[in-house]
């Protein structure tokens, strides 16, 4: 696995942590941890900068497993990957899973905070009326970009996107 781990939840993953731990994890996520307090507010810059935890797998059972830890690809030489350290790894198979990254370089740079991010709160553009955002790491809470949270954020963009009247949709309501 190359790459570095973005953590674990310290439990493992089944029934007695479905039932106990998971749904405390879940309201943490959800309640605790947004930027409406002051330890959601700390938290925030932690969460956008790692990767996302494994949930269902361990690293040991996967070094039981004999998966080995290798620092991340850099490259591709003679069909082969190479490390980010020059190691050129002799592999008979590789599964790319990249995951995702924001990219916001179709926009312009005044409009990003500190230049990576667009500015916004709660997934409302500050500075551009009409666009809004959804899913983003911890957009307003640490559960922003999961199902629970976004479900939550899209519930509160769409009492502030604004509804415009056409003359058909104005027609047809009288």
């Amino acid at each position: 696995m190359a790459g570095k781990p973005g953590g674990e939840i310290p439990v493992k993953h089944g029934r007695t942590a479905a039932r106990y731990f998971l749904p405390v994890v879940r309201f943490a996520g959800l309640h605790v941890l947004t930027l409406s307090n002051p330890i959601g507010r700390k938290a925030a810059p932690s969460f956008q900068a790692h990767a996302a935890p494994l949930i269902r797998t361990k690293s040991k059972d996967l070094a039981a497993a004999g998966v080995r830890l290798v620092p991340r690809i850099a490259g591709v030489e003679n069909g082969l990957p190479v490390l980010a350290d020059g190691t050129r790894l002799e592999v008979s198979n590789v599964i790319w899973c990249t995951g995702f990254r924001d990219d916001f370089g179709w926009m312009d740079p005044v409009m990003l905070d500190g230049g990576a991010l667009p500015r916004q709160r709660r997934g409302v553009a500050l500075d551009t009326p009409g666009l809004f955002f959804l899913g983003q790491e911890f957009m307003y809470a640490a559960a922003s970009a999961t199902l629970p949270g976004a479900s939550r954020d899209a519930r509160y963009l769409a009492g502030r996107i604004p509804v415009q009247v056409t003359r058909e949709s104005a027609s047809a309501a009288t």
